[in-house]
């Protein structure tokens, strides 16, 4: 009798703990993630093509993605605070929208919420002839498999991502972030860096461009190799590219104060002579 009402009270002390257990979880978690999730409403944005001459984004950390659409139509999607003070302005064909509230990230939580309350995302119809300009503090930019007719981004500490992209010209300025673009097509590639890392990928030769590549204090390698020049009759090591081609218009520049510039390209293979062919 004595060992049953023992295991009675170690069941219902386990149980109690248990339901007290559950009540925290989902005070401490749940409660707080649908209360802020609660606060958000999504803005849908769906404008004709034909119509836009820009987009620009203004925010502090959203993460902002540009995506393409079979449509014809500029999509724009984002969630916004109820009680907010955020502004979107058509003025002119230029398309604006400024995120004055840091985006709220769950600190405290196991579960991820399918509401991305943080993102911002841009649809681009095909052969987009639309400027996109992104200014941000510490957000993240993506740019994936699209075309538009330029891209000027100004990053504090932020990210920058591209990949297969088709674009007049690239413009990015950035303190410590890190720049990565990836198969991209473009006349005019300007990159300012600071102290970030930069990685450059064109789907071409760099005989084909202007060069004026420079990493003061940092590392430049092309295609994975340091770059190397004679200086007084021996060959070293150097930071820099300067390539000033006649008749040529595109080019590449990017400068920076202490960062790592890695640079890849797609170079014709060097044609062997018969003289060069060994017998």
């Amino acid at each position: 009798m004595f060992k049953r009402n023992s295991f009675l009270v170690i069941m219902m002390v386990l149980l109690a703990a248990g339901i007290a257990a559950s009540l925290w979880f989902y005070n401490t978690y749940i409660v707080p993630n649908a209360q802020m999730s609660s606060t958000y409403m999504e803005v849908y944005q769906d404008l004709d093509a034909n119509e836009i001459r820009s987009v620009s984004i203004d925010t502090i950390n959203h993460r902002v993605n540009v995506v393409p659409t079979d449509e014809d139509k500029v999509k724009i999607s984002y969630f916004q605070r109820t009680d907010s003070a955020n502004s979107f302005v058509i003025n002119n064909r230029d398309v604006s929208l400024k995120i004055i509230e840091r985006a709220e990230e769950p600190t405290n939580s196991f579960i991820t919420s399918t509401r991305q309350i943080d993102t911002i995302t841009i649809y681009l119809p095909s052969q987009s002839a639309i400027a996109v300009t992104n200014k941000t503090i510490e957000g993240v930019f993506n740019a994936e498999n699209v075309t538009a007719e330029s891209f000027v981004l100004s990053s504090i500490s932020g990210a920058v991502n591209f990949r297969n992209v088709i674009t007049g010209k690239l413009d990015i300025n950035s303190n410590s972030g890190v720049v990565t673009v990836s198969g991209i097509e473009s006349n005019l590639i300007n990159i300012l860096e600071v102290t970030g890392n930069v990685t450059l990928e064109i789907n071409d030769s760099l005989t084909l461009y202007n060069l004026n590549i420079l990493s003061n204090n940092g590392r430049l390698t092309v295609n994975e190799n340091p770059v190397r020049v004679m200086i007084d009759d021996k060959e070293t090591v150097v930071n820099y590219i300067e390539e000033q081609r006649e008749g040529v218009t595109r080019s590449i520049s990017i400068n920076s104060l202490r960062s790592s510039i890695d640079v890849y390209s797609h170079e014709e293979p060097v044609q062997e002579t018969n003289e060069n062919v060994q017998e």
